[in-house]
């Protein structure tokens, strides 16, 4: 189940303006665009921690993970859960390097194995 909304940020957008995305939404994971591409991501602690070490007008830029991965539509869940595991990723897109239909994160996947849980 992939979360169809993409939570992004442009790399030109400042930290302060990443924080209040946090605050304004659920969000916790954002992919960092340049012109709508997708040129990586970065996660709540890393945008608290680049705004305490460097302040809020620092732009989100510099990405905590400057390589986005790409799992496609079909993928069992269980095997994009590993990959995010292995390759240590917070949050990975759903579709190409083209074109991104959604994307699933550590929490989506969370959310997902307990709602399966209590279906069986």
């Amino acid at each position: 189940m992939i979360m169809l909304e993409i939570p992004s940020l442009d790399r030109l957008q400042s930290m302060k303006d990443a924080a209040q995305r946090i605050l304004d939404t659920q969000n916790r994971n954002f992919v960092v665009t340049d012109q709508g591409r997708p040129i990586g991501t970065i996660i709540r602690d890393g945008i608290f921690s680049v705004m305490k070490e460097c302040g809020g007008e620092t732009l989100v830029e510099p990405v905590d993970d400057p390589h986005c991965a790409y799992v496609s539509e079909d993928m069992p869940l269980d095997e994009a859960w590993t990959l995010m595991q292995r390759d240590k990723k917070q949050l990975i897109l759903v579709g190409t390097g083209q074109q991104s239909e959604g994307i699933l994160d550590e929490e989506n996947i969370a959310e997902c194995i307990q709602l399966h849980a209590r279906d069986n």
